[in-house]
């Protein structure tokens, strides 16, 4: 409604109230909308390698929330939208609700744990809202464990001479100053030949120029080349050797030793920076004129289990040096297979949930003592220790058979770790059984309690059988199903000690039989047969009989070939049956 008050004078009522009630509104929306917010990297990369080796090890890292002029402060709440890793178990958060305002970081955490479980890298997809809409990052958690190989063989993982003229296949050159006038070619002449060599391109000869030409503003005459191998893995391997022949000239600081024009090698792990190992001159004497030459081989144990390349560089400056350059020749990159560990120092401590796969490494000598697998229950913090070691066959008179020197201690402190039953497999050198006749027929026993030789009939179980037999690369494993833990180690003449430590119960005829043939159980006492159990090497029940109350039984075994472990009154010792 319009409102004449004087000639020029007017009321406009509507619109100065609808002024008035839209002014606020657009504060507030403005308010709202002020600044911008997002994480401060979208993508980011967590290695889960921990040097602390208890079982429930974690790194904590940070990730930033990054705002620019945010007005008024905004509360955000950091969430897990998806990814392959399993919270809690993988990686906890921590301070995921905070307040951001004006402009800076804000810092989460994020908790990475060190599991020993062989999954390959796991990503996390992580969100927030910011004015209703969504802001995205990835964390990829870097998986640090991989199948051991074991052995006692040398590795070759580069092996390159430099014979051919060509750059080597899946070698790669990259010049980082476009200017530069030297480069890296292949099998020259003289010094050259059968290398890998800097040249300026005017001979087939390993040398430089630094000159900056006639024309000394229209050009960069300083090079930096570098000479890349392909990637190489060292997935389940230990110490890492990298070697190669060189040759380098060059020119040296005459008041420091800090080079002008020199090569140099580095190794680059797959997803990091470079790092420098070692510069290559001339002699210190003649400042880098006078040609040196020497062998350069060092080990690396970071480089364990990782991907890397190995670069080559040279690297001069604008002003005129010594006419020789850098040549490498036989280049080596090898690396060792984990051994078996033999001493009473190696322990190992992994956390083992349900169905879990978990290799046993030694933290004090890098080498393989055990492998579980298939859980029933989460077990929770396994520890195994070699307790005893030697090469000596060990007679336990008690059980009347002989075990290995080396004994394992296993524990676990899950709730229900007592009555789950998982499948062990333990590791021997071929030098810790040398002394039996046949490793092959040999068994694992498991003693309850910390004493290996305090056998009796109700805490020793005898099962198991020869896994693999590696004995051309020093090794041999067994594998068996148990329930519960104790003392391990494994004995010969198994089948005659069960009998044994039933101080004479029963005796069970013929232990070796074919297809359908009948089998006998007779007591020997006065005690009756109540049940009879038959597991296969798997641990699956393939025969059973109960409620028999009978001092003797007969039966026939419908199975296949194979080698079975038979149960009487459900006790903790099996008898071998070999079924042909």
């Amino acid at each position: 409604m319009i409102t004449q008050l004087h000639k020029n004078i007017y009321i406009i009522k509507y619109s100065v109230l609808l002024t008035i009630l839209l002014f606020p509104l657009c504060k507030i929306a403005a308010q709202e909308q002020m600044g911008s917010l997002d994480f401060a990297m979208p993508t980011v990369s967590f290695n889960e390698a921990n040097p602390d080796t208890d079982c429930n090890a974690f790194r904590t890292f940070d990730i930033s929330v990054f705002g620019i002029q945010v007005e008024p402060a905004v509360s955000v709440t950091i969430l897990v939208n998806g990814g392959t890793a399993s919270a809690n178990e993988d990686f906890m958060l921590s301070n995921s609700t905070f307040d951001v305002e004006g402009t800076g970081a804000v810092d989460f955490q994020m908790d990475i744990f060190n599991d020993a479980l062989i999954e390959g890298d796991e990503t996390i997809d992580l969100m927030f809202s910011f004015n209703g809409e969504s802001r995205n990052a990835t964390v990829t958690i870097k998986d640090d464990d991989v199948t051991p190989i074991v052995g006692n063989t040398t590795v070759d993982l580069l092996v390159e001479t430099f014979d051919a003229s060509t750059l080597p296949e899946n070698w790669e050159t990259i010049d980082a100053i476009d200017t530069g006038l030297n480069h890296w070619e292949f099998n020259g002449a003289g010094l050259a030949a059968g290398t890998a060599y800097i040249t300026d391109g005017t001979s087939a000869m390993p040398s430089y120029d630094g000159n900056l030409g006639a024309d000394p503003a229209a050009m960069d005459a300083s090079s930096n080349a570098l000479l890349l191998s392909p990637m190489i893995s060292a997935a389940g391997l230990k110490d890492v050797n990298i070697s190669f022949d060189w040759t380098a000239g060059g020119e040296l600081d005459t008041e420091s030793p800090s080079p002008f024009d020199y090569g140099q090698v580095s190794y680059k792990i797959e997803g990091e920076d470079f790092v420098v190992l070692e510069n290559f001159t001339g002699t210190a004497e003649s400042l880098g004129a006078a040609v040196q030459s020497g062998t350069f081989s060092q080990l690396y144990p970071e480089l364990a289990n990782k991907n890397f390349q190995v670069g080559f560089r040279w690297i001069n400056d604008q002003l005129v040096g010594t006419a020789f350059s850098f040549t490498i020749d036989n280049v080596s990159v090898t690396a060792e297979p984990l051994n078996v560990e033999t001493s009473e120092t190696g322990s190992d401590t992994e956390l083992v949930r349900t169905q879990n796969d978990v290799y046993f490494i030694s933290d004090e000598n890098t080498a393989i003592m055990a492998r579980i697998e298939n859980a029933t229950e989460d077990l929770g913090c396994v520890q195994i220790s070699v307790i005893e070691s030697g090469t000596e066959a060990v007679e336990n008179t008690q059980a009347g058979f002989n075990r290995a020197s080396k004994v394992f201690e296993i524990t676990a402190d899950g709730t229900n770790a007592s009555s789950a039953s998982y499948d062990l497999t333990l590791y021997y050198a071929s030098d810790e059984l040398a002394v039996f006749t046949d490793v092959s027929t040999m068994n694992m026993v498991k003693v309850e309690g910390a004493d290996v030789d305090a056998t009796t009939d109700t805490n020793t179980t005898v099962t198991g059988q020869l896994f693999e037999d590696n004995s051309a690369s020093g090794f041999v494993t067994y594998k068996g199903n148990f329930s519960g833990f104790g003392v391990f180690s494994v004995v010969e003449n198994a089948t005659q000690s069960i009998e044994d430590i039933r101080t004479n119960q029963f005796s069970v005829f013929p232990t070796i039989l074919h297809q359908q043939q009948q089998l006998h159980i007779v007591s020997n006492s006065t005690s009756q047969i109540e049940s009879i159990y038959i597991y296969d090497i798997s641990g699956k029940r393939v025969y059973e009989r109960e409620n028999i109350s009978d001092p003797n039984a007969n039966l026939t075994l419908n199975v296949s070939s194979g080698l079975y472990f038979l149960k009487i009154n459900n006790a903790a010792e099996t008898t071998k049956l070999v079924v042909k």
